[in-house]
């Protein structure tokens, strides 16, 4: 990873993003200007996991109530801008993935693709909605 001259937290985050997805209820017009200046004028911005789980709750939840499939595709974007960084790009483009096909929580799609990029061969879990996603095994 270079050099990164700023790291987003959520609230910027969110307040970019739900004016950028179309259905935009950005709960501060001031916040989403000033995240927005930030982000241009750094010369990259630099989201973590935790952050991405969060913005994926925080647009699930009030007020802005989106759908998984509009978060995935939102997430989708900002990985392929190259203004962003992350921990490791292609293990949030797996979480995504097994997001889409599934019902269960982005975080927990997250969690099992980095176990699974550090060698774990199963994500151990109570989550009944991932009972039938290979790599996960849920306790009773």
């Amino acid at each position: 990873m270079s050099k990164v001259a700023t790291c987003c937290s959520v609230k910027v985050l969110i307040n970019l993003l739900a004016q950028l997805i179309a259905i935009a209820k950005c709960d501060d017009e001031t916040q989403w200007r000033k995240a927005v200046e930030i982000i241009d004028r750094a010369e990259s911005c630099f989201i973590c996991n935790v952050v991405l789980c969060e913005i994926f709750w925080v647009l699930k939840g009030k007020p802005y109530k989106y759908s998984s499939a509009e978060i995935m595709r939102t997430l989708e974007l900002i990985l392929q801008s190259p203004k962003f960084e992350f921990e490791n790009k292609s293990v949030i483009y797996q979480a995504i993935s097994l997001a889409r096909q599934g019902t269960a929580d982005f975080a927990a799609y997250l969690i099992g693709a980095i176990n699974h990029h550090y060698k774990g061969d199963r994500t151990v879990t109570f989550d009944r909605q991932l009972k039938t996603v290979k790599r996960f095994e849920v306790l009773k």
